[in-house]
């Protein structure tokens, strides 16, 4: 049952709920950062920081996902003008996908150099972002989007949404590397994303 209403109440409640979402697992990012309750002096404080390498790559790498998803997100959605039964189908499996992050990223924060805890953290992070683009490709398929925004423009938001789980998948093969190899993969977002505006914006 599609959808035709020219007020989607299901677009907006989703979007709602999903920014809630993306809200909370970002405060959740933020709260887990804790520091010793000892008084460091500032020849103890250099190793301290230095043996806080995995806990400061992890919450950086995290933000960063979850900042350029919810970017992501919020640019899809504002292209919809309708949605159906399936495309809510993938929306809710991404939101259950979106509740298991906290979980990946106390995991990884509580193991740290741990391959076993890297793998999930990228796991997740690579499903959560191929089901991102999964939605994109079936509101395409269905034509759940704005027809004005047009059939390249609709392929340009298609690429932009594989650097993250492109990323997280590398990065799952070099976590039994290194974790400077494995953190190194997940920040390739940063180089690709930005590859990928310059070349679109040479075809505008």
């Amino acid at each position: 049952m599609a959808v035709t209403s020219d007020k989607d109440i299901y677009l907006e409640s989703f979007s709602v709920l999903a920014n809630v979402l993306f809200a909370l697992c970002m405060f959740a990012s933020v709260l887990k950062i804790d520091f010793s309750g000892q008084n460091l002096s500032g020849d103890d404080l250099i190793p301290f920081i230095l043996n806080s390498f995995n806990s400061f790559a992890n919450f950086a790498v995290a933000f960063i996902f979850l900042a350029m998803y919810w970017i992501k997100f919020v640019a899809k959605q504002s292209h919809l003008v309708r949605s159906d039964n399936a495309l809510l189908i993938i929306w809710l499996f991404y939101l259950s996908l979106l509740c298991i992050y906290p979980f990946a990223e106390n995991l990884i924060g509580n193991y740290p150099g741990s391959t076993v805890a890297q793998v999930v953290f990228s796991s997740v992070w690579a499903i959560i972002g191929f089901t991102g683009l999964a939605s994109w490709w079936y509101a395409s398929y269905a034509k759940l989007i704005d027809p004005a925004l047009g059939a390249s423009s609709e392929r340009k938001i298609l690429l932009e949404s594989l650097p993250e789980p492109a990323a997280a998948l590398i990065s799952i093969p070099l976590a039994f590397y290194s974790d400077v190899a494995f953190y190194s993969a997940l920040l390739l977002v940063v180089p690709a994303n930005y590859y990928l505006s310059l070349r679109f914006a040479d075809r505008n």
